[in-house]
């Protein structure tokens, strides 16, 4: 009885382990879309960028904002096109339709945001009220 027990303990630990890999001991994400964002001028990674990705058909919306390193993920998207919309307070906003999320793919994007002069800038309450104007519609 022991060994069985044993053995059992072994099985379930070696399915456990094994359940989030390909074969290839790679993991993957199914219907994910990962995406980095950098500064157009300088090449660098942006952070706390706002990133707003739209279902075309169903109008249902995620937002997500970049990490330092100026990616951001988003998992478990339905199949269908999307719309992503990306904002920074001093950077033009940037956008991309036409995505296509494809099951059991992980769908790319990459955006350069170009920075607005100095008297474009949006600060305080504008900022806020433009946020949802054009990002919560």
């Amino acid at each position: 009885m022991k060994y069985v027990s044993t053995l059992l303990v072994a099985c379930i630990t070696c399915t456990a382990v094994f359940a989030g890999t390909n074969g290839n001991n790679k993991s993957t994400s199914l219907n994910q879309l990962d995406g980095t964002i950098i500064d157009a001028e300088t090449k660098r990674p942006l952070a706390e960028v706002f990133v707003v990705v739209r279902n075309t058909n169903t109008k249902a919306e995620v937002v997500v904002k970049t990490n330092a390193d100026g990616k951001f993920s988003i998992g478990k998207l339905p199949e269908g096109n999307y719309y992503i919309r990306c904002r920074k307070d001093a950077y033009s906003p940037a956008e991309k339709a036409n995505i296509t999320i494809k099951q059991q793919l992980t769908t790319r994007v990459h955006f350069e945001l170009e920075t607005l002069e100095a008297a474009e800038s949006i600060s305080g309450d504008h900022r806020d009220m433009l946020f949802q104007r054009f990002f919560l519609r």
